[in-house]
């Protein structure tokens, strides 16, 4: 089977159903083709941890479609933080180099009874500590655009695995934008649903308050979908909200005179060409949706990276506490640089006599930043911000300044702090070929509103058929 017949099945769950359906899928064949191209994919770009042998995968798609599962054994890749039974999981750290989990965690769970085919698990920073997959203990992915730029982080395998075309979703875990960040490196739709939507029991925790399920994948439909397969309550995860209601995409009709916030400020710092993105998106939901943009102020946006770094690390200094060497079997000596320094800065602002100035300053300014999200939303029903700074940086560019590799995230931490539902998506290409992207956010458990708008821009746009030749 080709590369281009490969990628075909993976673009949309709704080919994959046809092919089924008509019996033009042999599983066998696919199988074969798609355990080739991953291990040339690994090869090229560091994607995965574990690549799961080609009799698993074609078992898995098997037994799925013998069962009439929803998915059909849809291929899926998951970012190294799930536990998986009797499948290795690291989290990207060598701590857990040879963890071998005896149970599993509620999405993965959730995957297989949809008929979700797992193919592989993806690197990522190791705990999910960092912005580029850097500062994974293996080694750095690269972006499949460019190979010697990073994809992203932390889950930048994640992103490489859906924009190369080798799965049809993947699922990541998104504490400070570490899903849509990635995806908009790597031109592919980066979904974090509202703090709580998905069980997180069974994901190597790095900071409890903030970590979110969500996913990578190229149509907002797929990833709607998977999404209400994956999401509500199990028993395990007391913050999971317990509503059950399914997510639709708000229609195009239902949108109409929809009011959509923006910050000038924030696209005064960024590449120029993510402001003539933005400009472009403005003109086309006005003309569109006869959309109506409003200036919005959010007082204390700018405070949510300070805040994030005394939140986040405190909450990981607590979580890594459990990784002593007695059961898992590595020590503490294996903790790298970014792990080793976020252990520091957590432990210190929780110390006696540092608390009240960091932690507790820090926990109300939190608060401030979702009241003023809040009060935005009582004047506009979604926002449109940058997710990064610019086009994805070069590999070993940031890896000397942790402060400059911190400022990737700063339209994407206050978002997470505030608890909100966000979605990353590709606008384009730019001047050298790099993909870009914006990201709409919107009120807690409104997803169905920002996947509407994403799926009108994706109507038109037909960026998200294209893939990287570097990976080819």
């Amino acid at each position: 089977m080709r590369l281009s017949e490969i990628r075909q099945l993976t673009r949309s769950l709704s080919t994959w159903r046809q092919a089924v359906a008509n019996g033009r899928l042999d599983v066998k064949d696919f199988s074969q083709s798609l355990t080739d191209y991953l291990a040339k994919l690994q090869a090229k770009t560091q994607a995965y941890i574990t690549i799961l042998p080609e009799n698993k995968i074609r078992q898995q798609i098997e037994a799925a479609i013998k069962a009439d599962k929803p998915l059909l054994g849809w291929p899926v890749s998951m970012k190294d933080v799930f536990i998986t039974k009797e499948i290795k999981t690291t989290a990207g750290a060598a701590v857990l180099k040879d963890y071998l989990p005896s149970y599993s965690s509620t999405v993965y769970q959730r995957l297989v009874s949809a008929g979700g085919s797992l193919v592989a698990k993806t690197n990522c920073d190791a705990w999910g500590f960092g912005g580029s997959t850097e500062n994974s203990d293996f080694y750095s992915s690269k972006n499949p655009y460019d190979l010697e730029r990073v994809p992203g982080g932390s889950s930048g395998g994640s992103a490489v695995s859906v924009a190369s075309g080798a799965v049809g979703f993947d699922i990541g875990e998104d504490t400070g934008g570490s899903i849509r960040q990635p995806a908009a490196f790597c031109g592919v739709i980066g979904f974090k649903p509202t703090y709580g939507s998905i069980s997180r029991y069974g994901a190597i925790a790095f900071s409890s308050s903030l970590d979110t399920i969500g996913l990578f994948g190229r149509q907002i439909e797929d990833v709607i979908e998977v999404f209400n397969l994956v999401k509500g309550v199990d028993g395990f995860d007391a913050t999971v909200y317990p509503s059950q209601t399914p997510t639709k995409i708000t229609s195009s009709q239902q949108l109409t005179k929809i009011k959509i916030g923006y910050l000038p400020e924030l696209f005064e710092g960024v590449d120029p060409q993510i402001k003539d993105y933005f400009d472009k998106l403005k003109v086309f939901y006005e003309s569109e949706l006869k959309a109506e943009f409003i200036e919005i102020k959010l007082p204390h946006f700018s405070y949510g990276l300070a805040v994030y770094y005394i939140l986040a690390p405190a909450e990981a200094s607590s979580n890594l506490g459990r990784y002593d060497g007695v059961r898992f079997g590595q020590g503490r000596q294996f903790f790298g640089d970014e792990a080793i320094r976020r252990v520091l800065l957590g432990t210190f602002a929780l110390a006696s006599g540092y608390y009240d100035a960091y932690y507790l300053k820090a926990l109300k300014v939190r608060r401030l930043i979702y009241q003023d999200f809040i009060k935005a939303f009582n004047q506009v029903e979604s926002i449109l911000l940058p997710v990064t700074l610019g086009q994805a940086f070069k590999l070993g560019q940031n890896t000397q300044d942790p402060i400059k590799m911190y400022l990737e995230d700063s339209f994407t931490i206050p978002i997470s702090l505030a608890g909100l539902p966000a979605i990353s998506f590709p606008v384009g290409l730019s001047d050298q070929g790099l993909p870009l992207g914006l990201q709409f956010a919107g009120r807690h458990f409104n997803e169905s509103t920002l996947a509407g708008l994403v799926k009108v821009w994706q109507s038109f746009s037909k960026f998200n058929q294209k893939y990287p030749n570097h990976v080819d």
